[in-house]
């Protein structure tokens, strides 16, 4: 990793971000690596921690390492932007684009069947609208 960019998730981190990762083992180039060994090996050190711990806080937020991105969310409360009560990615992809203050989810079905399925979306106080359209395939 590069010690700009380390010195900037420390400042991140620090204001309260909360940032999922492995820990970095060395700096990217050769000038770094012969003037900032040490003070990169502190950060990382006071980012990351020195124990074997999953979790480390630092200033006002927290570094997160070594456990699944999705327990990670959870434990965070963080929803899904889209799901299906039945959960097969390759089944259904999505986009979301929000245009002004109007949330537009493409939802489609990626098999040459028809799919029944109940969708839940991470958009509050809004009426939905649905709109189909079926191709017939060749």
């Amino acid at each position: 990793m590069e010690f700009a960019t380390l010195k900037r998730i420390a400042k991140l981190v620090n204001d309260g971000a909360v940032v999922y990762g492995p820990k970095p083992v060395e700096m990217l180039s050769v000038p770094e690596i012969e003037n900032n060994t040490d003070e990169f090996n502190q950060l990382v050190n006071a980012l990351w921690g020195m124990t074997d711990s999953t979790e480390n806080n630092y200033g006002k937020g927290k570094v997160i390492y070594g456990k699944p991105i999705g327990r990670v969310l959870n434990e965070l409360n963080v929803l899904p932007d889209f799901a299906s009560n039945v959960s097969d990615p390759k089944e259904l992809m999505f986009i979301h684009k929000r245009i002004e203050n109007i949330d537009a989810y493409f939802v489609f079905n990626q098999q040459n069947k028809l799919l029944h399925r109940e969708l839940s979306f991470r958009v509050e106080g809004k009426l939905p609208e649905i709109w189909m359209q079926q191709l017939k395939y060749i």
